[in-house]
């Protein structure tokens, strides 16, 4: 019997429930840190959600749940809203906007022909998501939150929601109150203080070791650089101080991470694999942004003192973020059989019958969760970083490249970035239609229950 974490609150003490159940393959230390759960929640009727059930054969992460499913039994469904219900899912998939904005952002500056108004569609989405979630949270009960706070599988999405704070305030705040920038960043900061120091005692308690979902609460301090640059300074004290912090995590994470995750196709068996990428390319871009920062403001070389070895490691930042970004495509190809099996399943004829009704409605979500939005953000950073460093020779952050590995380098990166902006629409998309298919659930009359 799985353990249920009882709560004070009557309401949720059947739907706030965390899994902790072992897969049905024989258990070794490598699957002790992933939490199990069901995945029938994911495509299960509404009438079904939340309510107890056997003990199921087929198990997936609870990162897929924690992101599709509100945990909420049948009876404390009817007491909340669309809003109160919404999945910590949501932060993702508006840190993913903030990065689409970013590339969007890119590309103009390369001379792409667009328009600002790709952007500014992107960060007013994620705004108001943003605010969303934000009134969820003032509106959820001190279990909901507890709970959230003490489990690792719910707990890492908070780094995005810190970061598409910082994000909407040096983009979208900015522009009306100035003033405010400077005081949001350093609450920005300790937000990223707070949510790091509870996502590491949840994972001491859980015995989780590192893996792609340790990313977002850790190597989020890099966007507190990138918020800062233009507003503190390339040279401020915590501008440097974030960048150096994130560096040092990576390098104390990431290769533990990439091995474990390589190594064992248990570990993130699902899209969440895709964040595997975020702190290797984050950096690579935030250190170009500074560097870039820097040059415009007449400081100079302020992160290393020497224009030589800045290159030198602006070089090696793109590389190692390059060879992630490989490793995590291969990683989402060796999961491929887990993730489809998530909307396909039964015999191969069933399967092959879906898949012709699927091409034939190419905009059905059948299949898609929540858990694609760690797609976006992650592959946005990558090829942010691609850009920047495929920029003319004379651009500081740039590979200083000329001439035909020049030309490579661009064609590289514009179809990097072409690929992830498209994927970030259709995961959009999708999240939009399960959003408005839940809306239309909600609305209809309900049955009257016969006692």
């Amino acid at each position: 019997m799985n353990p249920v974490h009882k709560m004070s609150d009557p309401p949720l003490r059947e739907s706030l429930e965390v899994d902790n159940a072992p897969p049905p393959r024989k258990e070794s230390k490598k699957s002790k840190s992933i939490t199990f759960a069901l995945d029938e929640e994911l495509g299960a009727p509404a009438a079904t959600r939340g309510a107890t059930l056997p003990t199921p054969s087929r198990l997936t992460p609870v990162f897929a749940r924690s992101l599709t499913a509100s945990h909420l039994s049948d009876a404390s469904e009817r007491e909340e809203s669309l809003l109160q219900s919404l999945p910590v899912g949501t932060n993702g998939l508006a840190l993913g906007l903030c990065g689409l904005a970013g590339v969007c952002k890119e590309l103009v500056d390369r001379g792409l022909n667009l328009t600002v108004v790709p952007y500014w569609i992107a960060m007013c989405f994620a705004t108001l998501l943003w605010l969303a979630f934000t009134a969820r949270v003032c509106a959820s009960p001190r279990a909901r939150l507890r709970l959230e706070a003490t489990t690792p599988q719910l707990c890492f999405a908070y780094g995005a929601y810190q970061m598409t704070y910082l994000f909407v305030l040096v983009r979208v705040v900015a522009l009306p109150c100035p003033a405010c920038v400077g005081p949001g960043i350093h609450v920005g900061a300790a937000a990223q203080v707070a949510v790091i120091a509870a996502f590491l005692a949840s994972c001491w308690a859980a015995g989780l070791k590192p893996e792609p979902l340790w990313n977002p609460p850790t190597v989020n301090c890099a966007v507190t650089t990138i918020a800062g640059v233009a507003t503190l300074g390339a040279g401020h004290w915590l501008v440097r101080a974030s960048l150096w912090y994130a560096m040092g995590l990576q390098v104390l994470l990431v290769p533990w991470q990439v091995w474990r995750t390589v190594r064992d196709p248990d570990i993130a068996p699902n899209c969440a694999v895709s964040m595997m990428q975020a702190p290797c390319s984050l950096n690579a871009l935030t250190f170009a942004v500074v560097r870039r920062g820097a040059a415009l403001q007449g400081l100079g070389d302020v992160l290393l003192g020497d224009a030589r070895a800045e290159q030198a490691l602006c070089h090696a930042l793109f590389a190692v973020a390059t060879l992630v970004f490989w490793l995590t495509l291969y990683c989402l190809w060796a999961r491929r059989g887990p993730i489809l099996d998530r909307g396909f399943r039964g015999s191969k004829r069933e399967r092959h019958s879906q898949l012709q009704r699927l091409r034939s409605r190419p905009f059905s979500t059948r299949g898609f969760d929540l858990s694609f939005v760690a797609l976006t953000f992650p592959s946005c950073s990558t090829a942010i970083a691609g850009l920047q460093y495929a920029s003319p020779p004379d651009r500081a952050g740039s590979s200083g490249a000329s001439g035909p590995l020049l030309l490579a380098l661009r064609a590289y990166a514009f179809a990097v970035a072409g690929a992830v902006a498209v994927t970030v629409v259709v995961v959009a998309l999708g999240c939009a239609k399960i959003a408005a298919g839940e809306a239309r659930r909600r609305s209809r009359p309900r049955k009257p229950t016969v006692t």
